[in-house]
């Protein structure tokens, strides 16, 4: 018997699967496969009621011929068993639908071919089908179609579990020896462009209560019993699955809440003072956080192993009673017959016992009373056959659900047994920590202060130069002022090895010796080590570098500090505030003009220290313990650090550009604004910046062969931002099976980039004379247009023409969800809020044509009430604006969000009022930008793909005429979106307009070709890097 189970791989005893295709009406050998599930039931003797099940329209059993002939020559011929079998290939799933491929192979008469390879199906298509023989073919009960998602926590799992029960139910399907003479099923296999289902009247289906009706009898209980407890069992197995789902939630809020209970109890470890029972506290709460995860897998494993399958049973359910109740439409038809032939019977005996009877009426009552008995005749054989077809599809379906719901559950209490058995171990484990922790616990001896290193070179002293000899020692050390005094042992081991690159300053030089230091906030959750670690000193120094930061006293490897492997300790900083108010009272000795010159991450002191500064051990301590926060924090930039991440071991954090020169005049450009980067990055201590350079576009097409090669993709998922040129060519025409702009729409889709930001300003307002519109209608134009990318028309379904139902017919279709207008509203209002003043809001559509734009302008509306109540907001149809873009722009200053379509068209409408393509900048986002100051806390790094709007220009490449302001100002929103560095981002649009402003006004009047200029691109970038030097020095 051929089953499947929809919880493991694949099929438990596969069909076998023939290689070789056979012609039609050749004898051929028995294939050796299991026998289908309805060979048995079909051939026992007698059948139910003592005759045989028929299919209604199938000829007579006599016409039929056998099974086994024997020829003139006694050779005896088997005819084949009819078969088909279908096998799911592959699953795809877009925006919209699902995309089944499968094979199908069958030695049916009815079918054309006997082989199908990769036919694709949706999934619409299949309910199409289903809903198709459900209605046609009340002889038998289709299993209902299994629903397109599952309770699955990932996206492959998902796809997974929906491919095994479409294979599932094909299975079914092809088993079923009624539907395999139907013609639907033919036409599903079959059907070249998509399959489209035949059109059939649709029977009314009998309302529930028609057989208890007094005008319809039925004689057979077992069917009229069999409906109203699929009926009840519909709505049982729906109430069954709506409470695993509720038990699973109920398991994930108790994981929550175990989690936050092992949280708690890692806190306690941190600053329990007895380390034994510290100990236990942490192991204790790191079991928590174990039975959490446990918790939450076994409320996914209860959903989709039992949820997902009683809901299904529910379905199930209902298509069963379904099937039934279309033969209550056929017991209905046979009603109204016998009604006719007894209406027309007694016609004819007022016609007998009429004195005046007529012969042309005697003959016609004859022939309306035999056709009338012959079409009882008929739907009386038709009722009775498709009542023992449903007998045997019943007992099909019971055993069937009972194998299903039996899977499951055995399956539930295995996963159930597994996850009690995880549990128990884990609280097993805690067993030897939570004995130890009432045993007494011995602290080591203290000395007069913290553990010492054996061996720590003096600092430098600041006040004189520092000796270089040939070859010299660092000799001399200092001792450990009596104020810092504080024993590791005390702060467990984990907190003191924490603690230590960032000692304590002390109140006052003459603390009592017994003054303890605070330690460092508690530790996150399951840091530091499972057990008490024996107490150990301080290791001896380094051989690379000094233990503190700053030089040796010879003045070798001077400010040299090697990179913490702790991104805790290099993300922290030292209390600047602290630092500057014990100046004020002479504490320490250090002045609060030297402490924020180190602060501010300088390379050599801005102001140098008095002698007084460094007199004494504890102020040379602290200097050298600032100094080394100061070089720590030129390790990180502002965005690494909001971001989250630290330096990784042995090497000091940076941001990471991937840049994509690209084709024609992308590499001349990009150069430029490379040079613009690298400057930002020399002259500033809040960013470090690594650019990388990969192949992408046409070039890569020549080295690779494909326009995105796998290594670009995955550098530019590790970036933090993404600098291309422009990509394109004749090289690479339309024609071409690989196009350059196939990597763009690839690399926009592999990085989730939905938001296009395009800028329309004059960076300068000495450009207006080459603007096509008159100066006093251009000047002062400010618009941010936030173009909707990955949706709408251009990512729609689409039919070519000769593809679409009507061969004279192309269509494609604009489809916008509700999150996807949310979301890229989201990323208009914060450009616009971060502004100050806050901008305006235009948001444009075809409201009054488009359903869609319906949809635009009610979720705009309701994003922006609900979440940015203060922005201002206006609706403008998409004809209008583009209207009011040329006649009076400044209309629309602010922020312009729009579909993919309309973005398209009025972005590059706008892009021509500055004067040239070669001016302005454009960024594509996967998410909406926060605030532009790294420094501060609610800033959240942005991913982003940044170039400028012109294209290739390959008759102008390599000439060096090409303008590279467009890719300058687009490094400018780099810094600005994806490193929230607002402040250099300015820095270099203000450049950008030094550069390009007259000479009268103190700029350079620097113009390129485009601008009907002489300057060669390396010309404009000298002077923007010029003039941003100046700027940040």
């Amino acid at each position: 018997m051929s089953t499947f189970d929809p919880l493991s791989n694949g099929f438990a005893e596969e069909p076998p699967w023939p290689t070789t295709p056979h012609v039609p009406n050749t004898p051929i050998p028995n294939l050796p496969r299991p026998a289908p599930l309805h060979t048995d039931s079909l051939r026992s003797a007698g059948g139910l009621y003592g005759k045989e099940p028929q299919i209604y329209g199938q000829p007579e059993p006599g016409l039929i011929s056998p099974r086994v002939t024997t020829a003139s020559n006694g050779a005896k011929y088997e005819r084949p068993e009819p078969y088909l079998r279908v096998r799911i290939t592959g699953l795809d799933r877009n925006r919209r639908d699902i995309l089944v491929k499968f094979d199908a192979q069958t030695n049916l008469a009815n079918f054309t071919g006997t082989t199908y390879r990769n036919v694709s199906r949706s999934y619409v298509e299949f309910q199409q089908f289903y809903e198709t023989v459900v209605n046609t073919t009340p002889q038998t009960i289709i299993p209902a179609l299994p629903l397109p998602r599952t309770s699955a926590p990932t996206d492959e799992e998902d796809d997974r579990l929906v491919k095994i029960m479409l294979q599932r139910w094909l299975t079914r399907i092809c088993e079923d020896p009624i539907l395999l003479q139907e013609e639907e099923l033919r036409s599903f296999i079959e059907s070249d462009f998509g399959y489209q289902p035949t059109p059939n009247v649709r029977r009314k289906a009998s309302s529930g209560f028609s057989l208890i009706k007094p005008r319809v009898p039925d004689e057979d209980e077992e069917l009229q019993r069999a409906r109203f407890e699929l009926t009840k069992l519909e709505g049982q197995y729906f109430e069954a699955a709506k409470a695993i789902d509720k038990l699973s939630r109920a398991r994930k809020t108790l994981g929550a809440v175990r989690a936050e209970m092992g949280n708690k109890l890692v806190n306690v470890a941190t600053t329990e003072a007895h380390p034994p029972l510290g100990n236990a506290f942490q192991k204790i709460g790191r079991a928590w956080h174990s039975l959490a995860d446990l918790d939450q897998a076994q409320g996914i494993s209860e959903c989709v192993i039992v949820g997902d399958s009683l809901g299904y049973q529910g379905l199930n359910a209902r298509s069963a009673r379904e099937t039934l109740q279309q033969r209550t439409a056929v017991l209905e038809d046979y009603q109204t017959a016998v009604k006719a032939s007894i209406s027309k019977r007694r016609n004819l005996e007022r016609l007998k016992a009429s004195s005046n009877i007529r012969s042309e009426r005697v003959d016609e009552a004859l022939e309306e009373m035999e056709e009338a008995n012959k079409y009882e005749m008929i739907l009386a054989k038709r009722a009775e056959g498709i009542s023992q077809n449903l007998h045997r599809a019943l007992d099909r379906h019971k055993r069937l659900v009972t194998e299903d719901v039996t899977t499951a559950l055995v399956e539930h209490v295995r996963s159930s047994i597994l996850y009690e058995r995880q549990m128990l171990r884990e609280l097993e484990a805690l067993k030897p920590d939570v004995n130890s922790a009432n045993k007494k616990f011995v602290p080591a001896p203290k000395t007069n202060g913290a553990p010492r290193p054996s061996y720590v070179p003096p600092l430098e002293d600041f006040t004189k130069p520092a000796p270089r000899p040939a070859s010299a020692a660092p000799t001399g050390s200092f001792r450990v002022p009596p104020a810092l005094t504080t024993s590791a042992s005390q702060q467990g081991p984990s907190r003191a090895a924490n603690a230590s690159p960032q000692p304590p300053l002390p109140a006052s030089p003459a603390t009592s010796t017994s003054a303890s230091v605070r330690s460092l906030p508690p530790q996150s959750p399951g840091a530091g080590p499972s057990s008490p670690a024996p107490q150990t000193t301080f290791t001896p120094p380094l051989a690379n570098g000094p233990p503190l930061g700053g030089r040796f006293v010879d003045g070798t490897k001077s400010m040299f500090v090697k990179p913490p492997s702790s991104p805790l300790a290099a993300a922290s900083t030292f209390p600047r505030a602290k630092l500057a108010s014990r100046d004020g009272a002479g504490h320490a000795g250090i002045s609060s003009a030297r402490v924020g010159a180190l602060q501010r991450g300088c390379r050599s002191p801005a102001v140098p220290p008095p002698t007084s500064e460094l007199d004494g051990s504890l102020g040379r301590l602290v200097l050298a313990v600032v100094e080394r926060r100061a070089c720590l924090q030129r390790s990180c930039s502002p965005a690494t650090v909001a971001a989250g991440r630290g330096p990784a071991d042995g090497e000091a954090d940076h941001d990471v550009a991937v840049v994509l020169p690209g084709d024609g005049i992308g590499p001349d450009v990009v150069a430029q604004a490379v040079r613009v980067l690298e400057v930002v990055s020399a002259t500033s201590p809040d960013i470090e910046l690594k650019l990388e350079e990969h192949l992408f576009g046409g070039c890569a097409i020549d080295a690779t062969g494909v326009p995105l090669p796998e290594s670009t993709l995955q550098a530019c998922k590790e970036a933090d931002a993404i600098l291309m040129g422009s990509v394109g060519g004749p090289k690479w025409d339309v024609n071409s099976k690989v196009r350059p702009e196939q990597g763009l729409l690839g690399l926009r889709k592999g990085l989730g980039l939905y938001a296009n930001i395009r800028p329309c300003n004059f960076a300068s307002d000495s450009l207006l004379s080459y603007s096509p519109l008159k100066a006093s209608v251009a000047q002062g134009t400010d618009i941010i247009i936030i173009r909707e990318l990955i949706g709408g028309a251009y990512f729609g379904e689409r039919k070519e023409l000769g593809q679409a139902e009507q061969p004279d017919v192309a269509y494609d279709t604009m489809i916008y969800s509700i999150p996807e207008v949310q979301r890229i509203t989201r990323v208009a209002a914060q450009i616009a809020l971060n502004a100050d003043p806050p901008l305006a809001i235009h948001s444009i559509d075809k409201a009054n044509v488009l359903a869609s734009s319906r949809l635009w302008r009610k979720v705009v509306v309701e994003t922006l009430q609900n979440e940015y109540p203060q922005l201002k907001l206006d609706h403008t149809l998409v004809d209008s604006a583009s209207m009011v873009m040329v006649a009076s722009p400044r209309k629309l200053n602010g922020v312009v969000v729009t579909e993919n379509l309309f973005g398209d068209i009025l972005s590059d409408e706008a892009s021509v009022i500055p004067g040239s393509l070669g001016l302005l900048p454009s960024a594509s986002l996967a998410g909406a930008p926060s605030v532009a100051d790294a420094l501060s806390p609610e800033f959240k790094p942005t991913h982003g793909l940044y170039e400028p709007i012109h294209g290739s220009a390959p008759d102008i490449a390599g000439k060096g005429i090409a303008n590279p302001i467009g890719t300058i100002l687009s490094a400018a929103l780099l810094l600005r979106y994806s490193l929230g560095l607002d402040k250099y981002a300015q820095a270099i649009e203000k450049a950008v307009q030094k550069v390009l402003d007259n000479q009268d006004i103190g700029g350079f009047e620097l113009r390129t070709a485009d601008l009907g200029g002489s300057a060669k691109t390396t010309e404009i970038g000298d002077k923007i890097v010029e003039v941003l030097k100046a700027s940040l020095a």
